[in-house]
């Protein structure tokens, strides 16, 4: 990463505005993001798929043909592979 500390706060700023409300913004080193990273998706990614995996199951199970709302989850799937971990 490069920048004087006015790049870092245009991006403190740009921050702020686009994700309001910020109440803090910390700062961290990029190895410390790269330690960070993948234990943030994975965990999240994970949980938001068996989220969405549970709302497929309830809407086949009240009714719905069953190829009507797996459109809907293949839409959200990042990949083919996270699709297929998930179901």
């Amino acid at each position: 990463m490069q920048g004087t500390e006015a790049h870092y706060e245009l991006g403190v700023d740009v921050t702020r505005t686009i994700y309001a409300p910020v109440n803090r913004i910390h700062r961290v080193s990029l190895e410390q993001m790269a330690i960070l990273e993948p234990a943030l998706v994975e965990t999240l990614a994970q949980r938001c798929m068996e989220v969405v995996k549970e709302g497929y199951d309830r809407t086949v199970a009240a009714g719905v043909p069953p190829d009507v709302p797996a459109i809907l989850y293949a839409a959200t799937c990042v990949s083919k592979l996270r699709c297929s971990s998930a179901m």
